[in-house]
């Protein structure tokens, strides 16, 4: 018998969630949530196109999140011929067209607004409805390497917070690290690990040396040749130091070392995508460039949430609650001995335990 919450779980779901669970297509549509967080982030004026200059850009620690639900979707944007069509129209570049994705790329769907609070009160705020997307690899890859995710969506309308600012009509360019097969995923850990150890290494052998209790005692003693070449030694160990931490940056170009999204379904393969926390870019006029020349303003990190797991998250506790609601009809219409009892409530422990090691249990790669 099937309970009438998740009657109406099943009533409210699309036939497009349907094609996601079952998977039969590895280009099959799958829904996500990316969650926007604006404000300034370390290393980085922030500076918007619109407030270009403004060094007090988001200075105050301000943020301002969203959260936007998206349906990612394979297959070519645009035609040759469209393209081709609104060029002559000279209707600008259109989100598809944008050079930050390259000559190919693959549509998005918002599938609603987002919304923030204010002092004033909800303020909603709406997004193109078509977005696109791009994941790619390098030609020059190692066992471990993350895959490039790059993602265009169009903010129709202004969102401030304090002294952050994101003016509209706006592209927001979105780039992470992404990875599909889950060995490459912990092969990518493991050399993340190494390399992080090595640079820890390093600093306490300088540290060790520096220390007033086991350090080189050279440094404190009146021969000069002593003095030299223990200051020789403490430059080696700094120029140690400083590659090992070299290294560590050129790591996190490819390897997992921030927070990690559950795994999901994503266009392109039968395997799950696993995505890296990403940062936020708008365009802006390029300080001291030629007329017309324009960079990318960082302006916010962002997030991504497969959807299909809470979904599946809910169905199966509704699942739960209607094997309950079935067991209390059963003993109403026939009175079982105690060892029917038993036998139910064992099968009942059992499905608490399926429930806590459901597919949205929070996967081992999240750090």
């Amino acid at each position: 018998m099937v309970s009438f919450p998740l009657l109406l779980v099943l009533l409210s779901t699309s036939s497009d969630s349907n094609v996601r669970r079952n998977r039969t297509s590895p280009w099959s549509p799958a829904e996500w949530k990316i969650t926007l967080n604006f404000g300034r982030e370390s290393g980085g004026s922030g500076v918007d196109a619109v407030s270009a200059g403004d060094d007090n850009w988001g200075a105050s620690g301000a943020r301002l999140a969203l959260t936007v639900p998206v349906c990612i979707q394979a297959g070519n944007t645009d035609t040759q011929q469209q393209r081709q069509q609104r060029k002559r129209q000279e209707e600008g570049r259109s989100i598809v067209e944008d050079d930050f994705l390259g000559e190919r790329c693959d549509p998005l769907q918002v599938l609603d607004s987002a919304s923030y609070i204010t002092m004033q009160g909800t303020q909603q705020v709406d997004f193109a409805t078509l977005g696109a997307w791009r994941l790619s690899g390098s030609t020059r890859r190692r066992v471990g390497d993350a895959s490039t995710l790059r993602i265009i969506l169009g903010l129709k309308n202004t969102i401030t917070r304090n002294d952050v600012v994101v003016s509209a009509p706006q592209k927001l360019y979105l780039t992470t690290n992404a990875w599909r097969n889950d060995e490459e995923l912990r092969m990518g850990q493991s050399r993340m690990k190494f390399v992080q150890q090595q640079y820890q290494d390093a600093q306490s052998a300088l540290d060790d040396q520096l220390s007033h209790e086991t350090g080189d005692r050279r440094l404190d003693g009146t021969n000069l040749l002593d003095v030299a070449a223990a200051t020789i030694d403490m430059a080696s160990l700094v120029k140690q130091r400083d590659d090992r931490w070299s290294d560590v940056r050129q790591a996190q170009m490819t390897l997992p070392y921030k927070e990690l999204s559950p795994p999901g379904a994503w266009p392109g393969s039968d395997q799950s995508l696993v995505i890296q926390e990403g940062i936020i870019a708008v365009r802006r006029k390029k300080k001291g460039g030629f007329f017309g020349t324009e960079e990318l303003a960082v302006v916010g990190r962002w997030t991504a949430s497969p959807m299909e797991i809470l979904l599946e998250k809910d169905d199966d506790e509704d699942e739960d609650e209607g094997d309950d609601y079935d067991y209390d009809d059963d003993d109403e219409e026939e009175d079982d001995d105690d060892e029917t009892l038993d036998d139910n409530e064992y099968d009942d422990e059992d499905d608490e335990s399926d429930h806590e090691n459901g597919v949205y249990e929070d996967p081992d790669q999240r750090r």
